[in-house]
């Protein structure tokens, strides 16, 4: 278990290094790979691995100054197809060419031609961005130019996923957002509580650390515009195995069935390349068995084995953290404060049945993976 812990918090590290949002104003070398005759449209060998998505607005510039302007469309790994609608110096902007792009603020497109913003002329040999863009018609002309991208999509990296320029728009964009997660996590569980015998008038101090494992299901509403964009239902499923003792060897086992809601800040669940933080409350109920083994002598045919089952509840509140990776995959860490109790009917020598508690209580550590569909 222990190489399996090692192996999957190894995995976690290169996964959320793997890749690294851009932020407004940040820069990165690129190099054209391809471009359409127009070239209005471009292929470079930059994608989703370097930090770039779907919808993002850059400059491409060079030594001279900003040549030209565009948005991703296509996107994949490693390669990234974009739409030019600014282009300010086409002598420079060719393919081959190795130049730097600054990720920029998207330009707002109207279809009221009395709000429409019109090209001035660019003086000749001008290197520097101008005021002015292109109007409407040919910035949409360049957006929707289906052809060349098709053309260099048969030229470049077959991953690259065609997505059709309507969903550039804020409702589209959430309608392919996928809204049903599974998760699995590791959990270490450092606890600590009490076992009241009901039978003798007395307690004792108990305690446990182990490994515990969960499975959830997440449903999120990607679709919505109102504050339910940012919550989210779960179905959880945990199991706790735990072995202590010398001599005499207690197993404890918790099963855990329940549920819980969770609420991400900011823009909420579904910013890709990007930390979401969260805030979860789960609860639910239990079933426990209590194992007490004499494994004092293995070989003795005296030895005794005493099996207790019980019912109870449990509840946890907690803060995390996820990495979304391409709107599907991603990591969990999470710190939440568990409880759980739980009652066991225990007959004692002269047959009188008596009603023991186990309670456990304290922080947990979780990592863990996840992947979104549908």
């Amino acid at each position: 278990m222990k190489n399996y812990f090692s192996l999957l918090l190894t995995c976690l590290v290169l996964f959320s290094a793997s890749t690294k949002a851009l932020e407004i104003d940040e820069k990165l070398t690129i190099r054209i790979l391809d471009a359409s005759a127009s070239k209005k449209t471009v292929l470079i060998n930059r994608g989703l691995e370097d930090g770039l998505v779907v919808g993002d607005h850059a400059k491409f510039f060079i030594t001279q100054g900003v040549i030209a302007r565009g948005v991703v469309v296509k996107a994949s790994p490693t390669r990234s197809i974009w739409s030019v609608y600014r282009l300010i110096s086409p002598q420079e902007f060719n393919k081959g060419l190795v130049a730097n792009i600054k990720i920029s603020t998207s330009v707002k497109l109207t279809a009221d031609s009395s709000k429409a913003i019109r090209a001035l002329s660019v003086p000749a040999g001008s290197m520097g961005e101008p005021n002015d863009i292109f109007p409407n018609k040919a910035m949409d002309k360049g957006l929707a130019d289906t052809d060349e991208v098709k053309a260099l999509m048969n030229e470049g990296d077959s991953q690259i996923q065609v997505v059709e320029t309507a969903q550039n728009s804020p409702q589209a964009k959430r309608s392919a957002l996928h809204s049903l997660e599974i998760s699995a996590l590791i959990s270490v569980a450092s606890l600590s509580g009490t076992y009241t015998d009901t039978a003798n008038d007395g307690s004792f101090d108990a305690s446990n650390s182990s490994m515990n494992f969960t499975g959830s299901i997440e449903k999120y509403f990607p679709t919505s515009t109102s504050f339910l964009k940012n919550f989210s239902l779960k179905l959880n499923a945990s199991r706790l195995s735990q072995e202590s003792g010398f001599g005499v060897n207690n197993v404890v086992t918790l099963t855990d069935l329940g549920g819980g809601v969770s609420y991400y800040f900011g823009q909420g669940p579904h910013r890709s390349n990007a930390l979401l933080y969260f805030a979860d409350a789960n609860f639910g109920i239990s079933n426990g068995t209590i194992e007490i083994q004499d494994n004092v002598d293995t070989n003795s045919s005296t030895n005794t084995t005493k099996s207790f089952e019980g019912t109870g509840t449990h509840m946890s509140f907690g803060v995390g953290a996820k990495y979304l990776v391409g709107n599907q995959f991603g990591a969990i860490g999470k710190l939440d404060y568990y409880s759980n109790t739980t009652s066991y009917d225990v007959e004692g020598s002269n047959g009188d049945i008596t009603t023991d508690e186990l309670a456990y209580s304290g922080p947990r550590v979780m990592f863990g993976l996840f992947y979104r569909f549908f």
